[in-house]
């Protein structure tokens, strides 16, 4: 899991999503749910600051946790 730490910033340390090729682990995640996907985070897509890394696999996460929070709208401003 990646979150907040105590004092509510988030470190931009995503594991595998930040090396080469990390997107596709999330691609994986998101394209294996057959009818319905639930999302639990401690974390908001807000709380991803995309100028803080190069990584395309963070990028895409807070992409995808921007869907999860505001659905289609998301999609039409990313």
């Amino acid at each position: 899991g990646y979150g907040p730490d105590a004092t509510g910033r988030v470190a931009m340390r995503f594991g595998p999503l930040n090396q080469a090729g990390g997107e596709r682990r999330l691609n994986v995640a998101v394209t294996r749910a057959r009818i319905a996907m639930t999302v639990v985070t401690s974390m908001s897509a807000a709380d991803i600051d995309p100028s803080r890394t190069q990584a395309m696999g963070a990028k895409l996460l807070r992409a995808f946790l921007d869907y999860a929070e505001r659905g289609t709208i998301a999609l039409g401003e990313s």
